[in-house]
């Protein structure tokens, strides 16, 4: 299993768009919706790399796999 990097805001943000999902962007989070899903993903602006297991918890609500998720960065 590949492991996932440490990322910024604006790098996972890019990536969920990627496939398919749409920003909403907020003055301490981004909501992330996509048509067909019932969960919103949030993403906090944090300045520096957000946590690992927040990206891990984003991954898994959007129902993608890992190399799913590395494949769109």
């Amino acid at each position: 299993m590949s492991k996932v990097p440490r990322l910024r805001h604006r790098e996972i943000v890019r990536a969920f768009e990627s496939a398919g999902w749409a920003a909403e962007e907020g003055t301490r989070h981004t909501l992330l919706s996509k048509a067909g899903n019932p969960h919103i993903l949030t993403v906090p602006r944090h300045p520096g790399d957000i946590a690992h297991g927040i990206v891990l918890s984003l991954i898994k609500t959007a129902g993608m796999t890992r190399q799913e998720f590395l494949d769109l960065l």
